[in-house]
């Protein structure tokens, strides 16, 4: 079977734009036979693209639009199971039993993934060994079967992938319940019940935090869950004050990263940012560390270690991700190791979500960010690579046309830490991809 992925063009609301139909009732669109040209051109040896776009009018379920996606999904479907290796009597016998099982777990089609093997073992084969039943959970999931979520405290298995998708996250994340959800982002156990009513909400709760969705935390001993793609909250004044005065001195530490993606993928970074909140708060949370503490709002949130702050934003119009880092004068070394983990944190989240993503690293004028102003100058990638490819290496120095001054790499980039001797990661280079990123070399 092709390993190229099957792309279907599907248009939408042809009732508000007045296209015309044929004698069948097909709707008709020279605009779109544009559009599917251009992709062909340009991504035809790329992706499978279907040869037509299907235009279909949402409003009616049995639309000839509608009836041909199904056909195009029960198509592809069949060419799927065609590329399932090893179709066994085990598989096959697994996956008649499986509409049984649905049946009886309806409202809530999740089990533990220890308590679906004894199920298999029970109503299947009781001889299947540990290695048949990973190579059977690969099938079913490509199969479309089921779902198999890795949990931290154990892992999951969806019986009913259209539940979970459709009805869970489908339902959470539509825009009636955003637009109705709590602005902070947080819910009790029974707040969520009432909520979200159609099951336990403590089952749909471990779901949803094993998706990365939530996280839970503890608020002054009750529990709750933190979903930051519900949190609405404003920015409060004064969590970057300049007049604080642990970072007055003109020897504090400052300094920052900015992170873009191509033109054609800007709109990715700020569906990307809620998972960024989610990690950030595990990683605290794993921590324990009685001196951090993470503030999160509506697109931005502040990290603290001890004396050391950090601060990630969605810049640009949400096409960017900006992290600015501060400590207090002999914190350079500190403030570099934090910095890096943070950008480790944020290219984990990358790599999970959007692997092969090109990203660029861009450098903010640590001058500026000391002097808090409101434009702050970044170099681009290529011209940091030149920069410290030069003899004086970190020793280099960048013109900020901002400002008309020069400022080191080894400031910009290690904080003036004398301790960095080789930095990768940070510098990256012109363009790289999260999965092929390289960790700091520190002496």
């Amino acid at each position: 079977a092709s390993r190229v992925a099957p792309v279907l063009l599907v248009a939408t609301h042809p009732d508000t734009s007045r296209v015309p139909r044929t004698s069948q009732g097909n709707y008709i669109s020279s605009q779109a036979e544009r559009l599917l040209k251009q992709l062909t051109d340009k991504f035809g040896a790329v992706f499978e693209l279907h040869q037509q776009v299907l235009i279909v009018d949402a409003h009616l379920s049995s639309s000839p639009g509608i009836r041909a996606i199904k056909s195009y999904l029960a198509d592809a479907k069949q060419k799927v199971l065609q590329g399932v290796k090893k179709w066994t009597g085990f598989l096959e016998g697994v996956v008649n039993w499986l509409p049984s099982i649905r049946r009886n777990s309806a409202n809530f089609p999740v089990v533990p993934w220890f308590t679906f093997v004894d199920l298999v073992h029970t109503n299947v084969n009781p001889l299947a060994a540990e290695e048949h039943m990973k190579e059977l959970m690969q099938q079913l999931q490509l199969m479309g079967e089921v779902v198999y979520i890795k949990f931290q405290y154990q892992d999951l298995v969806c019986l009913q992938p259209c539940w979970l998708c459709s009805n869970v996250i489908g339902h959470l994340l539509s825009l009636d319940f955003v637009a109705n959800a709590r602005v902070t982002g947080c819910y009790t156990v029974d707040d969520f019940q009432v909520a979200f009513s159609e099951c336990e909400a403590l089952d749909v709760l471990q779901v949803l935090e094993a998706l990365q969705i939530c996280t839970q935390c503890d608020n002054d001993g009750e529990l709750e869950f933190e979903f930051p793609c519900y949190n609405f909250v404003e920015t409060l004044d004064g969590l970057w004050d300049a007049s604080d005065p642990r970072y007055h001195d003109p020897d504090s530490c400052y300094g920052g990263v900015k992170l873009k993606s191509p033109r054609d993928t800007f709109h990715l970074i700020h569906s990307i940012f809620p998972r960024i909140q989610v990690q950030l708060r595990r990683v605290v949370q794993s921590i324990g560390d009685p001196d951090s503490d993470l503030y999160q709002w509506f697109e931005g949130s502040k990290l603290c270690s001890g004396p050391i702050e950090g601060l990630i934003t969605l810049e640009d119009d949400r096409e960017a991700i900006e992290i600015k880092v501060r400590g207090p004068p002999t914190s350079e070394l500190a403030c570099f190791y934090f910095v890096e983990e943070l950008l480790g944190l944020i290219d984990q989240v990358l790599l999970e979500m959007s692997p092969g993503l090109p990203i660029e690293k861009h450098i903010l004028s640590a001058e500026q960010l000391r002097l808090h102003s409101d434009l702050v100058h970044c170099w681009p990638p290529d011209q940091l690579m030149e920069c410290i490819l030069q003899p004086s290496c970190l020793n280099a120095k960048l013109f900020n046309p901002l400002t008309g001054n020069y400022e080191s790499v080894l400031d910009l980039v290690g904080f003036g830490a004398s301790e960095v001797s080789v930095i990768k990661d940070m510098l990256a280079c012109d363009w790289y991809t999260v999965n092929k990123c390289h960790k700091c070399i520190l002496l």
